[in-house]
């Protein structure tokens, strides 16, 4: 989610606006460049008051943090940007999961499997929960045209292209994940 003074309706919003990033790496910069917008990494705990005395014009956090710290008092457009994610995902060592012997280690696989079904389900009614939170204390949330999505989509694509063939190592991760991507949806 992008939040912003000036509310995000369209490409041309980009223009000028300094925007705080996650990371201060290529791939969080680059793509608000592309976009007009001149990105800043700044850790979350300096964004709001970074937002309340206009130091920036708009941040890149999770929905559910902007609600949570009622960022809706300082600025009210809230944009969905395109095919934004933020993942968040539980790992095991597989050799500690050996280490369980076949038994534990077929009843932790079985309550991973039911808590992923609760979490998925949760993460839907939450994200609902807290859109009807932030509009009941005056916010917006906006989410672009179809076409405005897909011009988002190909200059920001085009700009992780790019990141992503200096590298190696990396296009061949991202082409794995790509595989992955078209094989299971």
């Amino acid at each position: 989610m992008l939040l912003s003074h000036r509310a995000v309706r369209s490409l041309e919003d980009f223009k000028g606006q300094k925007i705080r990033v996650t990371g201060g790496t290529p791939m969080y910069v680059e793509p608000f460049r592309k976009l007009g917008a001149s990105p800043l990494s700044m850790p979350l705990g300096e964004v709001l008051p970074a937002m309340q005395n206009r130091t920036i014009d708009g941040a890149i956090a999770a929905f559910a943090v902007f609600n949570a710290f009622k960022y809706y008092d300082v600025a009210k457009g809230l944009t969905y940007l395109p095919r934004s994610f933020l993942v968040a995902a539980g790992l095991v060592n597989r050799k500690f999961m050996k280490s369980l012997g076949p038994e534990l280690e077929a009843m932790v696989r079985d309550e991973a499997h039911k808590a992923e079904s609760v979490f998925s389900t949760w993460g839907i009614d939450d994200l609902q929960r807290i859109r009807k939170n932030w509009e009941g204390n005056g916010g917006e949330a906006i989410t672009l045209s179809p076409a405005v999505a897909d011009r988002y989509l190909e200059q920001v694509g085009g700009v992780t292209t790019q990141i992503l063939s200096k590298n190696p190592q990396a296009r061949e991760d991202y082409e794995a994940l790509l595989a992955a991507a078209k094989k299971y949806r």
